[in-house]
């Protein structure tokens, strides 16, 4: 797990810089690495097969295959956006060596590689399909957080996950589908109440919350 962690940190690095496809590279083999790791550990029934085999045209093996934080917390994302949640979440070594752990691995680094996807689609950049391995990877990371790991700290990805569907579906001009989303990040964040991890985490899903609002009202077809 060790190795798919500094993986994923080089990945991140690379996707700050803009270097896309090696951030790819990276995250693309901190998946695999994890996707070896969660199939040996699915036989516990601690991690479902759903998390290994994802449902849909591809499963994550085939999506895999395709393709500023502080120490002290597991996830630390930027506090700063307006629509596109665009920080992605570095790992510290402070990761237990668990099951839990490996499960908070693996939906950074799915998360992560969406996000690479997403900000490659809106710079332009030649990924094909680009779009529907962000929406996909994005899928995949937030069943993770919200099945399958009761960490409050992985709220963080799941808001972040249905934020940028959300923020995607938008920009591919699918108001009702991005509708969808932000009407569930909201009743999601609704659902976490006071559970926070401090002021950071209540900022964070205030934040979200407003972002959600704004957005779907932002639905050109409420102008027709």
């Amino acid at each position: 797990m060790n190795e798919a962690i500094t993986l994923n940190n080089q990945g991140v690095q690379r996707l700050q810089e803009g270097d896309y496809s090696s951030a790819l590279s990276d995250l693309k083999q901190a998946a695999e690495l994890m996707h070896a790791a969660l199939k040996a550990l699915e036989g516990s029934g601690t991690i479902p097969a759903e998390v290994i085999q994802y449902e849909g045209e591809e499963n994550s093996r085939a999506y895999i295959s395709a393709v500023p934080a502080k120490e002290e917390h597991v996830l630390s994302s930027s506090e700063n956006f307006v629509f596109l949640h665009d920080t992605p979440f570095r790992i510290p070594s402070s990761v237990p060596n668990s099951k839990a752990g490996a499960t908070i691995v693996i939906a950074i680094v799915l998360y992560n590689m969406a996000l690479t996807y997403h900000i490659s689609f809106c710079q332009s950049y030649s990924i094909p399909r680009s779009n529907e391995y962000a929406i996909s990877l994005y899928k995949m990371a937030c069943s993770i957080g919200r099945k399958y790991c009761a960490d409050v700290k992985m709220t963080s990805i799941v808001m972040a996950c249905m934020n940028n569907l959300g923020c995607l579906h938008h920009e591919l001009g699918q108001f009702e589908c991005a509708k969808t989303y932000l009407d569930d990040l909201a009743r999601y964040i609704t659902t976490l109440g006071e559970v926070s991890d401090g002021r950071a985490h209540r900022l964070q899903k205030n934040e979200f919350m407003l972002n959600a609002v704004f957005l779907r009202n932002s639905h050109p077809a409420r102008a027709a």
